[in-house]
């Protein structure tokens, strides 16, 4: 099967959605094609919860955190521990910014950045989470603002 890929830009859409046209032969089975596309975004990690293994999407977890050895996730509803490294997991998904050594976020997830008088930043998160940047990484988080600033 050969793929033509038309790039159109359409201002209307909004940020958040990709509107996908498929053209193709009558009979042509194309639900596998359809059923990759809709799961896209949808990756998936393994955690431990308990004595139990858990599947949970990778946009649900606000961040990653180190403590005591082990590495943990927080969703809005639970945390769990996860068996990757943080290095493993920042090259997991572009949404995922280490912003210390012991914490990567998710930006899907960041509400916004406090940037107090003394140079330190406070990573303001989903559920009232706070967490402090790194001053060896503050220089890429302010970059990161700018970038996406207007």
């Amino acid at each position: 099967m050969e793929i033509f890929i038309n790039n159109l830009e359409n201002k209307k859409l909004s940020e958040e959605k990709i509107k996908v046209t498929i053209e193709h032969m009558p009979g042509k089975d194309i639900k596998n094609f359809i059923e990759y596309i809709k799961d896209y975004e949808k990756q998936t990690v393994i955690v431990k919860q308990d004595n139990e293994l858990v599947q949970i999407d990778l946009q649900n977890i606000i961040l990653f955190y180190s403590y005591k050895k082990s590495i943990y996730c927080k969703t809005k509803d639970a945390e769990y521990r996860v068996k990757n490294t943080l290095q493993d997991i920042q090259f997991k998904n572009p949404n995922f910014i280490r912003i210390s050594r012991s914490h990567i976020i998710n930006i899907k997830h960041l509400e916004s950045f406090d940037i107090g008088q003394t140079g330190t930043i406070i990573a303001k998160l989903t559920n009232g989470i706070k967490v402090k940047v790194s001053r060896r990484k503050a220089r890429e988080i302010m970059n990161y603002i700018e970038n996406r600033s207007i």
